[in-house]
């Protein structure tokens, strides 16, 4: 029973976490920025002694002005080309502030399913 009691904790943090970053993006469309940003490199960082990829964008704001902004996410392994272009969203008082438009909105809801199967699963362990 205690085992479900910690699904159930689990999914209700996972599905917070989820409804908060999908708050956030939806905030972000609000007053936002959508442009089209290319890869144009990547920042290596060690991290507990592993190395990992941020990507470097590139873009033009609505202003006409060149920001390059290094994604908050790296991989172990660079998840993009050099070179690809990949749809952003910006905030306009601080356009080095960028979220991947497509990826943050699905990694959210995936966040959230997930989460709400985590309950299921542990509440139905209660039954």
């Amino acid at each position: 029973m205690l085992v479900a009691y910690f699904q159930i904790i689990i999914g209700l943090l996972a599905t917070s976490f989820g409804m908060k970053k999908l708050l956030h993006f939806r905030s972000l469309m609000n007053k936002g920025k959508v442009s089209i940003g290319k890869v144009s490199g990547f920042h290596e960082k060690t991290e507990q002694g592993h190395r990992r990829y941020y990507p470097v964008i590139s873009f033009h704001t609505q202003e006409h002005q060149l920001i390059n902004s290094e994604l908050h996410m790296g991989a172990k392994v660079p998840m993009f080309l050099k070179g690809e272009k990949l749809r952003i969203i910006y905030e306009e008082d601080n356009p080095k502030h960028i979220e991947l438009f497509d990826f943050t909105y699905i990694l959210s809801l995936f966040i959230i399913l997930l989460g709400i199967v985590v309950i299921v699963l542990g509440g139905s362990k209660l039954v």
